[in-house]
């Protein structure tokens, strides 16, 4: 069962704050529906973990196909250890992957500028009166085109909510935690603060390129492309929540400095480059290809046993020949130049679009191959 599937039966849970699950239920109605294969979700991670620069000049490759997608893909696929170069993992025991997941990409006739909204589940736990399914109600507001300047946009989306700008009086709820929001991210990185950023970045693993001029600067742009945000489907849940911690000025910063700050933007941290990645091969030529999936008898069954029908959607697949996607799915080799090794295929980003890079050797030739060990389980 995909996740879109789960999020339209949990219409109605008690999980269902302020609609918070129906919101994104009706949009993914609406939305063209896609699942990502494993190994179009592992390029698409591999992609994320390019030098900023890289990243930075992907942006402008990213324009959505439809104003309204639905992305998902299965839970733990882009933490596989035998398939990319683990980063930054959690702790299994206090986030476990979930079983799917995914995002809603909501854009205006551009393309280029819209919202994203990110979504989960787990394993259905008996003793929880609660929904297994998740809406992380803080997603992301971007803009992919050249020179964008997504503070200025954010503020514009606060007046526009609000009637207020950021330095007004904060007149409800939303309009507080939009403020914050807002001024939390409404700052440009110094050029120090972007080195140290670098050096401590695990997910991205940036430490590398922290002293390189023009890496620095290209992480100080990718900021001004994306920035954390409450997203329209999720404004009641927010107020509801607020509003319980409005009571006293210290639950408020509490809820702020430890449910938003810490546990909000943490779950959404690594998503959006992720999404901008698989827009981008979506938008290269022979990147990767979409196959519709027939649901047609499967759905004339459950209608006939009075069960919800499934929704159709397209599974995005990596246009590779075999001997590809076996070089793609080799394990990670190591960078060092020790001695001649495999470097395994990969993907690139280039300002023209992402191309595939087939196995080559690196290293001195005078010194002997080394190999890559597995240890078989």
């Amino acid at each position: 069962m995909r996740l879109s599937d789960h999020i339209q039966a949990a219409r109605g849970t008690d999980s269902d704050v302020e609609n918070i699950i129906s919101n994104v239920a009706d949009a993914i109605l609406d939305a063209e529906r896609f699942e990502l294969s494993d190994d179009v979700a592992v390029a698409a991670y591999q992609l994320t973990t390019n030098k900023p620069t890289s990243l930075l000049n992907a942006l402008p490759l990213c324009r959505a196909p439809y104003r309204k997608m639905w992305i998902e893909w299965r839970g733990g696929a882009t933490t596989r250890t035998d398939m990319i170069k683990p980063v930054n993992r959690r702790d299994p025991a206090f986030a476990p992957d979930p079983l799917r997941q995914g995002c809603l990409v909501e854009t205006d006739e551009t393309g280029q500028r819209g919202t994203m909204t990110f979504a989960w589940v787990h394993k259905d736990r008996p003793e929880s009166e609660y929904s297994p399914v998740n809406i992380a109600p803080l997603g992301a507001i971007f803009d992919w085109s050249e020179g964008a300047k997504i503070k200025e946009i954010s503020r514009q989306e606060l007046i526009r909510r609000h009637g207020l700008s950021d330095s007004a009086k904060k007149a409800n709820a939303n309009a507080v935690l939009d403020t914050i929001i807002f001024t939390r991210h409404n700052k440009t990185l110094s050029d120090e603060e972007a080195k140290q950023w670098m050096k401590r970045s695990a997910f991205h693993d940036w430490a590398r390129f922290a002293n390189v001029t023009s890496e620095r600067q290209a992480l100080k742009e990718l900021g001004e492309h994306s920035m954390p945000w409450v997203v329209d489907h999720a404004l009641g849940f927010f107020s509801w929540c607020a509003e319980r911690a409005m009571s006293s000025e210290q639950l408020l910063r509490t809820f702020l400095n430890t449910i938003v700050a810490e546990s909000w933007e943490m779950d959404i941290e690594g998503e959006p480059p992720f999404i901008d990645t698989v827009i981008a091969m979506m938008n290269s030529r022979n990147a990767i290809e979409n196959r519709p999936v027939d649901l047609s008898g499967l759905n004339k069954s459950r209608a006939k046993r009075g069960r919800p029908v499934f929704l159709d959607y397209q599974t995005t697949h990596l246009r590779l020949s075999q001997a590809q996607s076996r070089a793609m799915r080799a394990g990670w080799m190591s960078r060092s130049d020790a001695g001649l090794h495999n470097v395994r295929g990969h993907f690139k980003i280039r300002k023209s679009g992402v191309y595939w890079w087939s196995p080559f050797y690196r290293g001195d030739p005078t010194k002997p191959i080394e190999r890559a060990h597995y240890k078989v389980m």
